[in-house]
């Protein structure tokens, strides 16, 4: 008599990724694009960048401006697997990827002496603030 396994742990995972509506709401497409999504946020005296990436090392991020245009980066050295020690996954879904995104700034309102960045809860957050002179302040203009 033959004996017959059964794989029950990956069950529920088999049945939440094969069903239709999740095959339409999480498709291969949204991979392509493969750069972290930012919010970008206006207060008074400042711009503030919102870069979701989280899993990532602080260490790893790299915050530039350079001719007006500030570049995030996130590199991190991969290691060449080997037989002796390439993990063995059963499902492998995400991969903390390297990623680079551009902004091009207008540095006659953007103090960049002031630029603060910080990594938290997965959140990179980066402060832009303004420069004391962009800060426009409303003027009723009398008609005379």
């Amino acid at each position: 008599m033959k004996r017959v396994t059964y794989n029950r742990f990956p069950s529920l995972l088999t049945q939440f990724f094969d069903d239709p509506f999740t095959k339409t709401v999480f498709n291969d497409n949204w991979t392509n694009d493969r750069r972290p999504a930012v919010n970008i946020q206006e207060t008074d005296d400042s711009f503030e960048l919102h870069l979701v990436a989280p899993g990532r090392d602080k260490t790893n991020f790299k915050v530039e401006l350079n001719e007006g245009v500030l570049t995030i980066g996130y590199q991190v050295e991969t290691v060449e697997a080997t037989e002796d020690n390439a993990p063995k996954f059963l499902r492998k879904e995400y991969s903390l990827i390297n990623f680079e995104r551009r902004f091009n700034l207008d540095d006659n309102q953007i103090d960049a002496d002031a630029i603060k960045a910080t990594y938290t809860d997965g959140v990179l957050n980066v402060s832009l603030p303004k420069k004391e002179e962009a800060k426009v302040t409303p003027k009723l203009i009398e008609i005379g």
